[in-house]
């Protein structure tokens, strides 16, 4: 992410805000207010759909975002309540996707969630985005015996229609808004196949995966759009203006908001 502060001459640099060196910070941030004018509440309306995110300190649940199905495109955040480990394991074992898009997988095997982190291979290596998809024994061990960083964060994950898996992945900039497609050549239902390459997009530096333009009229509006979205709620909360981002996207279907990432 890059940004430059309003009024100065400093474009193209790493946003020395919070946001620039722990994007997984941004939930917090879209979840906000900027502006009371934005729907009356200060809270921005957007044109995706967040997926249960549910953000660690360390062992603890401290956040769970999601969209709003009563106010649409509104994100909330649940009550400290549903803030404990189990509550998590228990509503992450429910599949709410899975069952209707891979029936071949047997329950145990479901794909439940994706878990993100930023990780240091060494001191002499920068910080990378490491994404990892966890089936019933995965999420059990992450939520039970697993040390987790000091931020990370947890996800419902998303399957496509397609049966295999594939993230959009856009690059805006203040000139425009480019939009690219990955997509793992294996089914996601392949148990011959390791979850690890059934599942992996733009994470992985692949020669097998196959990316795409995306070239479909109404998903590059909805795209461009969602990123304008984001650069303007962003903005009055950093103090900054948003002049490069890179965001990730689930399209389930084209006449479907996009899921966020």
């Amino acid at each position: 992410m890059a940004a430059r502060r309003k009024g100065a001459e400093c474009e193209g640099v790493a946003c020395e805000h919070a946001l620039g060196q722990q994007p997984l910070q941004l939930y917090a941030y879209l979840w906000s207010k900027a502006s009371a004018d934005e729907d009356g509440s200060g809270k921005k309306v957007f044109s995706f759909v967040l997926t249960d995110t549910v953000v660690f300190k360390r062992q603890k649940p401290v956040k769970w975002f999601f969209t709003s199905k009563q106010e649409r495109g509104k994100i909330l955040c649940r009550t400290k309540r549903f803030l404990s480990t189990t509550r998590v394991m228990q509503e992450f074992l429910a599949p709410r996707w899975a069952p209707h898009t891979l029936p071949k997988l047997d329950s145990d095997k479901q794909i439940l969630a994706t878990y993100t982190y930023l990780d240091r291979p060494s001191v002499h290596e920068e910080m990378r985005m490491v994404v990892e998809h966890l089936d019933k024994d995965g999420l059990e061990h992450l939520l039970e015996d697993r040390e987790m960083p000091s931020l990370s964060v947890l996800q419902r994950f998303i399957p496509t229609k397609s049966g295999y898996n594939h993230t959009v992945r856009s690059v805006y900039t203040v000139d425009g808004c480019s939009v690219q497609k990955c997509i793992s050549p294996f089914l996601l239902s392949d148990e011959e196949v390791s979850m690890v390459k059934r599942t992996a997009t733009f994470e992985v530096n692949d020669p097998m995966l196959r990316h795409r333009d995306v070239t479909d009229k109404e998903v590059l509006k909805t795209v461009e759009k969602i990123n304008g979205e984001i650069a303007a709620h962003l903005e009055p909360i950093v103090g900054k203006e948003m002049v490069r981002f890179v965001n990730y996207f689930k399209v389930k279907s084209r006449y479907q908001p996009p899921h966020y990432p």
